[in-house]
């Protein structure tokens, strides 16, 4: 049994394994690797403090 899932972009059913759309071509929003149960606002969020995280090690390391 094969399941499917709706493109984001024309909202036709296409398998659940395909990265792209059939019907329109573009590709569909697959999550993978270590932080794809995230949402995209809790990964912009991490991204942000990782970030501000090396700012201040580098400040630290100069000063």
């Amino acid at each position: 049994m094969n399941e499917t899932v709706k493109c984001p972009h024309c909202k036709n059913s296409v398998p659940a394994d395909n990265l792209r759309c059939f019907f329109c071509g573009e590709l569909l929003d697959i999550s993978v690797g270590p932080l794809s149960f995230l949402s995209n606002r809790f990964k912009g969020l991490i991204i942000a403090a990782i970030a501000l995280l090396m700012i201040i090690l580098l400040l630290i390391w100069l000063f």
